[in-house]
């Protein structure tokens, strides 16, 4: 994802609504969610629970979680 906007840096679009700005590549495939950054005292920041696939977020957390409990049995 971040790297889509990467290499088309010079061709991102950015849309903005008040505190809250969308930013994708013009040629990212349709299927990619754009980057979603936020407005934080004067500083944006990427919203990762907007940007990131809900699938995706779900793995990444089920990771975290067998690794928590492989942590703790080592104890």
């Amino acid at each position: 994802m971040f790297g889509q906007l990467v290499a088309g840096k010079g061709e991102l679009q950015i849309t903005a609504e008040g505190d809250v700005a969308k930013v994708r590549a013009a040629s990212a495939s349709p299927e990619l969610q754009s980057v979603v950054l936020v407005k934080q005292h004067e500083a944006w920041k990427i919203d990762l629970r907007q940007s990131v696939p809900a699938k995706v977020r779900q793995s990444l957390y089920e990771v975290y979680r067998r690794a928590r409990r492989a942590e703790r049995q080592a104890r």
